[in-house]
């Protein structure tokens, strides 16, 4: 059995990332897997079974700003580009002709001016799973609809636009996903249960077959390792209690940053410690947090040197307000760093309080500061059992092997 899995990148952003993560899963179980990327990097990586667009990026990545300033001009006053993929232009597909040699088409993340929803008649008649990495393939075009219920009815008077028309371009895209997504053999799988249940209460796959499936990660490479000994190899200060965040855009509203650096500017006041940023920060960040002792990493393309910090930090930070399943969180459990987030989306399938981190109600910075002092305040025997319980939690549930078979057994009832 052949599977093709399409994606708009190969290891840029957590979707790409995890998808990725799969592929190599699933060649690792034996399975015939093959995966298509519409960006190239711009590195050189090592990469077995992949197909890379022809196209040079230069001209895709016009296409995207081409797109934007088409939303721009048609809805001025739009939140921001980040929320909402109107997919306007015609797409940039894959050839008929390398479709058919595949049994499986699994699609991924798809934007970023990769596909329009039309070319998807293209594959009629070929078996299609969808890994959902956010909300946009059953809404009119957000990724996340924070407070808006329409995508479980039918999409219009968009908020991101902040549109005042009942048929606008939100409306018009979840209505041709509707007409394209009928005459498609089509099932949905999902990595968290809070996606599972918005994918079930939406108007577009509420009565399609949905599946359960986690991410998965290499926990031969995300490991628990030395303290200690990591800490004088990366310079970073020893015996002070250290809180870890990373995120690709520090400073994304939807990640949370605010409430992060208000409950650090109050923790500050209680206990010594220092904070360790992977991801792009801003300005902004920076002056925010500027009386803290912060260690500004960057982007980190190298797992094995982003696995040392998760390692070496005593709890990993992630107070996102809407997020599905975050990589991030699962590298960190698997390095034996327990966890501390808002009680939301996909973060209480891996944060199980008291046991692997501690859950903090959306928005209640007080709580928040609390729970992370509390990984400061306890004692060293209760901490290394929160870190075990990390390690064979991740372990159990979010190994590749683990995922690869799940995939597998899905892809043989076909």
């Amino acid at each position: 059995m052949k599977i093709l899995h399409i994606s708009t990148y190969y290891n840029k952003g957590g979707a790409a990332i995890a998808a990725k993560r799969l592929h190599e899963g699933l060649l690792k179980i034996g399975a015939d897997s093959t995966f298509y990327s519409y960006y190239k990097p711009n590195i050189n990586v090592t990469a077995k079974n992949v197909i890379w667009h022809s196209l040079p990026n230069k001209i895709k990545s016009a296409k995207i700003i081409l797109e934007n300033k088409l939303k721009l001009l048609k809805y001025p006053e739009h939140k921001k580009f980040g929320q909402y993929s109107a997919n306007y232009l015609p797409s940039f597909i894959l050839p008929v002709k390398i479709i058919e040699k595949f049994d499986i088409i699994n699609f991924h993340w798809i934007n970023a001016g990769f596909i329009n929803i039309k070319e998807l008649k293209k594959l009629k008649g070929k078996k299609i799973f969808w890994t959902l990495h956010d909300m946009w393939a059953f809404t009119g075009g957000c990724h996340y609809n924070e407070d808006c219920e329409k995508f479980t009815s039918s999409c219009c008077n968009c908020p991101i636009l902040n549109s005042n028309k009942a048929s606008d371009h939100a409306f018009d895209q979840f209505e041709l996903k509707k007409e394209i997504y009928a005459e498609l053999d089509l099932e949905i799988v999902t990595p968290s249960k809070w996606l599972y249940h918005e994918a079930k209460r939406s108007g577009l796959f509420g009565n399609r077959k949905i599946h359960l499936i986690p991410y998965g990660l290499d926990t031969e490479i995300f490991i628990p390792q030395n303290k200690n000994k990591l800490r004088s190899e990366l310079g970073i200060e020893q015996n002070t209690f250290t809180i870890l965040f990373n995120s690709a855009n520090i400073y994304e509203k939807r990640k949370g940053v605010y409430y992060l650096i208000k409950s650090l500017q109050q923790l500050s006041s209680d206990i010594s410690f220092q904070i360790i940023l992977i991801g792009t920060a801003n300005d902004e960040v920076k002056n925010e947090l500027k009386n803290q002792k912060v260690y500004y990493i960057g982007s980190i393309s190298s797992e094995i040197l982003i696995s040392k910090y998760y390692a070496l930090s005593d709890v990993f930070v992630i107070p996102s307000l809407q997020d599905n399943l975050p990589n991030t969180m699962l590298e960190a459990i698997a390095c034996g760093a327990p966890v501390v987030g808002f009680n939301i989306g996909g973060i209480p399938d891996t944060v199980i309080d008291g046991y692997t981190g501690n859950l903090v109600k959306l928005g209640d910075i007080n709580e928040l500061i609390s729970k992370i002092k509390f990984f400061s305040d306890i004692d060293n025997i209760i901490y290394e059992k929160y870190r075990s319980n990390c390690r064979k939690f991740a372990l159990e549930k979010y190994s590749l092997n683990v995922q690869a078979n799940n995939y597998n057994k899905i892809y043989q009832q076909v």
